[in-house]
């Protein structure tokens, strides 16, 4: 049997890893309300919704199409499905 390796980034941990200031993640943060439900559609790594859970207490769920994407997703504590939204 063949073993899969794949290679994900690993999650910005306890401090804010190089990628966690990004700007266009802190203008959306600024936008999500304290304790809201947020769907990210194409979620990536995960990133968004790890802060947003961690800076404003939100319930967040995700749906990527990249298994590696979902890996790092699901290392980082975050609830995903995998699928393409493109094909419903």
């Amino acid at each position: 049997m063949k073993k899969l390796e794949v290679e994900t980034p690993a999650p910005a941990g306890g401090e804010d890893g190089p990628l966690s200031r990004r700007g266009d993640l802190d203008l959306i943060i600024g936008l999500v309300p304290y304790g809201a439900r947020v769907l990210d559609l194409g979620c990536g790594d995960g990133l968004l919704l790890e802060r947003l859970r961690r800076e404003k207490g939100t319930d967040g769920r995700g749906v990527e199409r990249d298994s590696r994407a979902v890996i790092a997703c699901m290392r980082r504590g975050i609830p995903v499905i995998q699928g393409d939204l493109d094909e419903g």
